[in-house]
């Protein structure tokens, strides 16, 4: 990315990828981390539709399906 603000939002995006798989490695293992990717797409969804919204409610469904996703992760 040219611009410095292009590279500004893929370091970012990067480093918020890597701490969420981090944070769900830790906290249910590395077979659960696979799924890191799909939460952080969530996220994402989520800060875009509360954007577009008006409305934070988009956070609270974008959680549910994480949890959801996150349950079905094999144990430990």
């Amino acid at each position: 990315p040219a611009h410095p603000g292009a590279a500004f939002s893929w370091d970012y995006k990067k480093r918020f990828g890597a701490f969420l798989a981090a944070l769900v490695e830790e906290s249910l293992g590395k077979a659960a981390a696979k799924l890191a990717p799909a939460v952080n797409l969530l996220v994402e969804g989520a800060i875009v539709t509360a954007v577009v919204q008006g409305s934070a409610d988009a956070a609270d469904t974008a959680r549910d399906a994480a949890l959801r996703l996150l349950s079905s992760a094999p144990a430990r």
